[in-house]
């Protein structure tokens, strides 16, 4: 007896696509995986962290709600972003909560892998088609990579002009470096075939349609202001944050040296295999702001305090986003 199935059309044209019964339940199943796999690793994390905190140091905990609001702002301002990456009519307090899901997913999926999947299946959901999502969510992260150099660029200058001194001490390579290199260059070599191999195969449609789309954000200057602004939002609520816990902890380097600290620290970050870069922030981060001359302990207390709330925090009411969008049909 063969599996009941659904038709399912295209809107490009091409021949409908069989669609299972079994594949909703699939992904309800995994949706429950997921959140039993955060249950179990994330929220011991989240308890570890905070005793890691209480012995680190003096804390002026008025600070807190500064940054909890900075923090907060960044998913609004990341509901922004989609919303104008995309070009399409979404609701705004329903867009939030699909960031809040995202961010969850990107607790336990490394390389924003997971955020990106959870914002392409809800531009799906909302009427998008697959190509569409997957050239939105790419403008999302393209105008993401483009403030944040622009941010590096003017945080250099100004670091340069205050005449603010880093120490910094050069990394102790091991002695066999030369063959990690060219063993990450193979890799790399590898990955970018297979990449060019599935583009030739059933990419160029999405080449096309981010090709449209860039056309159309140089046609439409404001839904491109709209994006840039919203993705300077994003860097900026993070960059608060850490500088409102770094005055908490006991403040010392000036706000041009933590912006650049966030800023710098963030960028080398971002290739860690990690989750949401777990590990590789919390260590750049306080070797930056003990590099700009605030006391180690100050140093990381206010990272710690910094990640805890608007890493960790974020965790319980972005499983119950995810959950519930993914009741309701929106993911």
């Amino acid at each position: 007896m063969s599996a009941a199935v659904d038709v399912e059309a295209r809107p490009d044209g091409r021949p409908p696509v069989a669609r299972r019964w079994w594949r909703p339940v699939a992904r309800r199943v995994f949706g429950l995986v997921v959140l039993a796999a955060a249950v179990h690793f994330l929220l011991p994390q989240v308890v570890r962290a905070g005793a890691t905190v209480g012995s680190a140091g003096p804390f002026q905990w008025p600070w807190v709600p500064a940054i909890a609001l900075a923090g907060a702002a960044t998913y609004a301002m990341g509901a922004l972003k989609l919303m104008a990456a995309s070009g399409a009519a979404l609701a705004f307090g329903r867009t939030v909560a699909a960031q809040l899901a995202a961010a969850f997913m990107n607790r336990i999926v490394p390389a924003g892998v997971g955020a990106m999947t959870t914002n392409v299946r809800y531009l799906e959901r909302a009427g998008c088609s697959r190509s569409r999502a997957v050239v939105a969510v790419g403008l999302d992260s393209v105008a993401g990579l483009v403030v944040h150099a622009a941010f590096l660029m003017a945080t250099i200058v100004l670091v340069a002009t205050s005449h603010q001194s880093f120490h910094v001490h050069g990394p102790d390579l091991p002695d066999n470096w030369p063959l990690l290199v060219l063993g990450a260059a193979v890799l790399s070599a590898v990955g970018i075939a297979i990449g060019l191999a599935r583009l030739r195969r059933r990419g160029w449609d999405i080449v096309h349609r981010a090709i449209r789309q860039l056309t159309a954000l140089t046609r439409d200057p404001r839904r491109g202001g709209r994006l840039l602004a919203a993705s300077a939002g994003v860097t900026a609520g993070y960059a608060l944050a850490l500088c409102a816990s770094v005055q908490a902890a006991g403040g010392g380097p000036s706000l041009v040296s933590v912006l650049a600290v966030y800023i710098g620290g963030s960028a080398l970050a971002a290739a860690a295999p990690t989750p949401g870069g777990l590990g590789a922030v919390e260590a750049s981060l306080i070797a930056g702001l003990t590099a700009v001359g605030q006391p180690a302990a100050g140093a990381v207390t206010a990272v710690l305090v910094f990640r805890l709330i608007t890493y960790w925090l974020p965790v319980l009411p972005g499983a119950v986003s995810f959950w519930a969008l993914r009741r309701s049909g929106t993911l």
